[in-house]
Protein backbone atom coordinates (compact mmCIF):
# COMPACT_ATOMS: atom_id res chain seq x y z
CA UNK A 1 0.00 0.00 0.00
CA UNK A 2 2.67 2.22 0.73
CA UNK A 3 4.56 1.35 -2.69
CA UNK A 4 1.24 2.76 -4.28
CA UNK A 5 1.17 6.03 -2.63
CA UNK A 6 4.81 6.94 -3.76
CA UNK A 7 4.30 5.65 -7.47
CA UNK A 8 0.48 7.79 -6.99
CA UNK A 9 3.04 10.55 -6.00
CA UNK A 10 5.43 9.98 -8.38
CA UNK A 11 3.07 10.82 -11.21
CA UNK A 12 2.45 14.27 -9.51
CA UNK A 13 5.89 14.91 -11.66
CA UNK A 14 4.51 13.85 -15.16
CA UNK A 15 5.37 16.03 -17.72
CA UNK A 16 1.79 14.91 -18.77
CA UNK A 17 -0.88 17.26 -17.56
CA UNK A 18 -3.90 14.12 -18.12
CA UNK A 19 -1.35 11.62 -15.97
CA UNK A 20 -0.84 14.78 -13.13
CA UNK A 21 -4.78 14.70 -12.79
CA UNK A 22 -5.35 11.22 -12.39
CA UNK A 23 -2.70 10.65 -10.05
CA UNK A 24 -4.20 13.97 -8.40
CA UNK A 25 -7.87 12.11 -8.25
CA UNK A 26 -6.18 8.96 -7.05
CA UNK A 27 -3.99 10.31 -4.20
CA UNK A 28 -7.15 11.91 -2.65
CA UNK A 29 -8.81 8.80 -3.14
CA UNK A 30 -6.31 6.69 -1.70
CA UNK A 31 -6.25 9.50 1.21
CA UNK A 32 -9.24 9.26 2.47
CA UNK A 33 -8.85 5.34 2.24
CA UNK A 34 -5.59 5.33 4.30
CA UNK A 35 -6.86 6.75 7.22
CA UNK A 36 -8.99 3.86 7.82
CA UNK A 37 -6.21 1.19 7.08
CA UNK A 38 -3.00 1.77 7.97
CA UNK A 39 -3.19 1.10 11.46
CA UNK A 40 -4.84 -2.09 10.77
CA UNK A 41 -1.66 -2.33 8.27
CA UNK A 42 0.64 -1.33 10.17
CA UNK A 43 -0.48 -3.77 13.04
CA UNK A 44 -0.31 -6.73 10.60
CA UNK A 45 3.27 -5.84 9.56
CA UNK A 46 4.92 -5.06 12.98
CA UNK A 47 2.84 -8.91 13.58
CA UNK A 48 5.38 -10.31 10.90
CA UNK A 49 8.81 -11.44 12.05
CA UNK A 50 10.73 -10.35 8.62
CA UNK A 51 9.67 -7.03 9.12
CA UNK A 52 8.82 -5.55 12.79
CA UNK A 53 8.55 -2.22 13.19
CA UNK A 54 11.34 -1.62 11.05
CA UNK A 55 9.16 -1.95 8.10
CA UNK A 56 6.73 0.94 8.77
CA UNK A 57 9.75 2.92 10.31
CA UNK A 58 10.97 2.61 6.59
CA UNK A 59 7.79 3.32 4.44
CA UNK A 60 6.25 5.92 7.38
CA UNK A 61 9.82 7.78 6.65
CA UNK A 62 8.82 7.85 2.95
CA UNK A 63 5.21 8.89 2.70
CA UNK A 64 5.40 11.17 5.83
CA UNK A 65 7.08 14.67 6.46
CA UNK A 66 9.74 14.45 8.74
CA UNK A 67 7.84 15.84 12.31
CA UNK A 68 4.90 13.52 11.66
CA UNK A 69 6.85 10.32 10.96
CA UNK A 70 7.48 9.24 14.78
CA UNK A 71 3.86 10.68 15.70
CA UNK A 72 2.56 8.11 13.41
CA UNK A 73 5.15 5.26 14.15
CA UNK A 74 4.47 5.63 17.83
CA UNK A 75 -0.11 5.82 16.84
CA UNK A 76 0.41 2.34 15.60
CA UNK A 77 2.81 0.77 18.11
CA UNK A 78 0.23 2.22 21.11
CA UNK A 79 -3.07 0.39 18.72
CA UNK A 80 -0.99 -2.60 19.27
CA UNK A 81 0.13 -2.70 23.08
CA UNK A 82 -3.62 -1.72 23.04
CA UNK A 83 -4.74 -4.38 21.72
CA UNK A 84 -2.38 -6.69 23.27
CA UNK A 85 -4.01 -5.36 26.74
CA UNK A 86 -7.09 -6.21 25.36
CA UNK A 87 -6.05 -9.68 24.39
CA UNK A 88 -4.80 -10.39 27.44
CA UNK A 89 -7.60 -9.35 29.85
CA UNK A 90 -9.97 -11.27 27.76
CA UNK A 91 -7.97 -14.23 28.39
CA UNK A 92 -7.87 -13.64 32.30
CA UNK A 93 -4.70 -12.04 32.59
CA UNK A 94 -4.69 -9.14 34.50
CA UNK A 95 -1.18 -7.55 34.05
CA UNK A 96 0.82 -7.17 30.43
CA UNK A 97 3.93 -9.04 29.93
CA UNK A 98 6.39 -7.43 31.80
CA UNK A 99 9.12 -8.06 28.90
CA UNK A 100 7.64 -7.35 25.79
CA UNK A 101 10.41 -8.45 23.45
CA UNK A 102 11.99 -5.34 21.19
CA UNK A 103 12.41 -5.71 17.63
CA UNK A 104 16.15 -6.50 16.67
CA UNK A 105 16.03 -5.17 13.13
CA UNK A 106 17.06 -8.13 11.76
CA UNK A 107 15.40 -9.66 9.03
CA UNK A 108 15.56 -13.19 7.95
CA UNK A 109 16.03 -14.30 4.72
CA UNK A 110 16.58 -12.51 1.30
CA UNK A 111 14.44 -9.88 0.47
CA UNK A 112 13.32 -9.82 -2.81
CA UNK A 113 10.78 -7.86 -4.78
CA UNK A 114 10.00 -4.36 -5.95
CA UNK A 115 12.42 -1.55 -5.76
CA UNK A 116 11.51 -0.57 -2.82
CA UNK A 117 11.51 -3.79 -0.97
CA UNK A 118 15.57 -3.95 -2.29
CA UNK A 119 16.01 -0.33 -0.35
CA UNK A 120 14.53 -1.40 2.50
CA UNK A 121 16.82 -4.78 2.62
CA UNK A 122 19.69 -1.54 2.08
CA UNK A 123 17.74 0.30 5.32
CA UNK A 124 18.01 -2.58 6.94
Amino acid sequence: MCALKLALSSCLSSPYDYVRVMAQVMLEKYDKYWIGVNALMGVATILDPRYKMALIRFYFGKIYDALNVDKEVERISNLLNELVVEYESKNGRTQASSSHPKSSGHMSGKVQGDAYMQEFAEFM
